[in-house]
C-alpha cells in the first residue's frame, strides 16, 4: 500500500511540473506577443514622426499623428491576440477535458 501510495505521488508530481512548465511557456509567449506589439509601433511611430517633422518642417505635428495611430494600432493588436490565444486555450482545455 505504502509503495502505491510513493508511486502515486512520483506520478503526479511529474505530472505537475509538465503542467507549470507548459504554463510557464505559454504564459512566457503570450507576454512576448502582448509587449512586442507595444514596443515595435510604438518605436517605428516615433522614428518615421520625427522624419516626417525634421522633412515638412512641422515640430510635433506628425510626431503626435504617428504616436496616436501607432497607440489605436498597439491596442487594436493586442486585443487580437489575446483573443486568439484565449481562443486557443480553452479549446485546449475541453480537448483535456474530452480526454479524461
Amino acid at each position: 500500500m505504502c509503495l502505491f501510495f510513493l508511486w502515486f505521488l512520483r506520478i503526479m508530481d511529474e505530472k505537475n511540473k509538465q503542467n507549470l512548465d507548459y504554463w510557464r511557456g505559454a504564459g512566457l509567449s503570450l507576454f512576448v506577443k502582448l509587449s512586442s506589439w507595444i514596443v515595435m509601433p510604438i518605436l517605428l511611430a516615433v522614428w518615421v514622426g520625427k522624419k516626417l517633422d525634421v522633412k515638412f518642417d512641422s515640430e510635433p505635428k506628425f510626431f503626435l499623428i504617428t504616436v496616436g495611430l501607432a497607440f489605436i494600432a498597439s491596442i487594436a493588436g493586442m486585443i487580437v491576440s489575446a483573443l486568439k490565444e484565449f481562443k486557443k486555450i480553452e479549446a485546449e482545455n475541453k480537448n483535456n477535458k474530452n480526454n479524461l
